[in-house]
């Protein structure tokens, strides 16, 4: 009975691992844990939703202090709308042309969310779509960062540029001595550390070929596509594909 690995728990790895089960396949999954951080005085660097989930629940926990450094503003969308979620909005426009998707996003946007400047938060200059495509990011769907923000329980703050041995460094060029640094800023896929081909990967890490069809002979890269439609539901259906292929071929 032919053996599958695959490496890394996240949600995508765990979604094809389902699927090769329910197809007859047997698989391993194989996963480095990751550390916890917590602190009641912290900085968290990054406004993605992982960065502002964090600042939220540390504030909402009794935090004293807690502060957000951003880079660059994020666009922030309420994750539902009177019980329609904003992944639907994704997958029913996303076929839209791109600037008129920008031009949707941003009206939906000063609509929705307050303004966040008089807090130090300024609008998005690039179009949402457009830094989707771009730079493979997602909005920021807000589950309390804007009320936190607002309330003074969050507090936005400039880029970190630097640190020494008791401080953070802002761009603006001011300084912070937190408890603790928690750093939300995204991660890059590290493919090029395992693969010695420099074929199989595009220039941002990313692999050519990924979620269905094999990149080398019984090799599958899978949980690459930045969709508007959310990433659980696109590892769900790029795990179909994956396992609907390794069944055929081993069979």
């Amino acid at each position: 009975m032919t053996k599958v690995t695959v490496l890394g728990a996240g949600a995508a790895g765990l979604a094809v691992a389902a699927q090769l089960k329910a197809a007859g396949v047997d698989c391993a999954v194989l996963e480095r844990g990751p550390g916890v951080a917590t602190s009641w005085r912290g900085r968290v660097v990054g406004p993605g939703n992982s960065g502002a989930e964090i600042a939220t629940d540390l504030a909402e926990g009794g935090a004293a202090s807690v502060s957000l450094a951003i880079r660059t503003p994020p666009h922030i969308i309420r994750r539902e709308t009177a019980g329609w979620p904003a992944q639907m909005n994704g997958i029913l426009l996303s076929r839209l042309p791109e600037r008129l998707f920008n031009t949707m996003a941003a009206a939906a946007a000063r609509a929705e969310m307050p303004d966040l400047r008089p807090y130090g938060i300024d609008r998005p200059s690039e179009g949402l779509k457009t830094r989707l495509r771009t730079s493979r990011y997602v909005p920021l769907q807000d589950v309390g960062i804007v009320r936190d923000i607002m309330a003074g329980r969050v507090r936005p703050v400039a880029a970190v540029q630097a640190f020494t041995e008791t401080s953070v460094l802002l761009a603006d060029g001011t300084t912070a001595q937190p408890d603790a640094v928690i750093a939300a800023t995204g991660y890059g896929t590290g493919l090029r550390d395992l693969f010695d081909d420099p074929s199989l990967i595009d220039e941002t890490g990313v692999p050519l070929v990924h979620g269905g069809a094999a990149a080398r002979p019984g090799l599958y890269f899978m949980g690459y596509d930045v969709t508007l439609g959310g990433m659980l539901r696109q590892a769900a259906i790029e795990a179909r594909r994956v396992a609907r292929t390794i069944r055929k071929h081993t069979a």
